[in-house]
């Protein structure tokens, strides 16, 4: 099995019409998320922070893999 979202337990199909017209997944997984910019070391981890205050995302498409893979 390929390690690529769509066969990860992280992996959420597009499932309304934002995503699904655009083919935008999302990922579930601690290791990639919103965090504060004075929360220590990223190790493993991905970080990304909205400086305007609005609501930001991490969209992923189904054929994007990386090392948090875990098997669904």
């Amino acid at each position: 099995m390929k390690k690529i979202c769509k066969n990860c337990k992280f992996y959420k199909a597009p499932g309304d019409s934002l995503t699904k017209e655009n083919d935008r997944g999302t990922c579930n997984c601690d290791k990639l998320a919103e965090i504060d910019e004075t929360e220590g070391k990223l190790d493993d981890r991905l970080a990304y922070t909205d400086y305007e205050g609005y609501a930001s995302y991490l969209w992923v498409g189904e054929n994007f893999g990386c090392i948090h893979f875990k098997s669904k």
